[in-house]
């Protein structure tokens, strides 16, 4: 029987490339659903960020699923997702200046 492990899945400041939130561990998990992403705008101006979940590829136009969206200065934004990733799955994002925005992903890891 499948259980499920509900924790802090990551947490990085966003660089202007994308930047591994999250990596689903090996084929022994069943998978991870990633429930809630909280975003931090730590600067005194408005920035952009930009979401990516894929299979373990690199970030790419096909893997955006969050695009160039503004945060305003010193908000914060919590997104309820429900995303599932399967093993090797990434979670990423980037921001348009590196270091100003916080991301923290919680969920699950379903082991089989």
């Amino acid at each position: 029987m499948a259980t499920a492990t509900y924790k802090i899945l990551g947490q990085a400041q966003l660089g202007t490339s994308a930047t591994v939130l999250y990596t689903c561990p090996d084929a022994a998990t069943g998978g991870a659903v990633v429930s809630t992403l909280l975003l931090a705008n730590t600067a005194g101006s408005a920035l952009t960020y930009t979401l990516h979940a894929s299979n373990g590829t690199v970030a790419a136009g096909t893997t955006c699923f969050a695009s160039a969206v503004a945060i305003a200065a010193n908000d914060t934004v919590a997104l309820t997702l429900g995303i599932t990733l399967a093993s090797a799955g990434v979670l990423q994002g980037a921001a348009n200046v590196a270091s100003q925005v916080t991301a923290m992903a919680f969920g699950s890891e379903i082991v089989n």
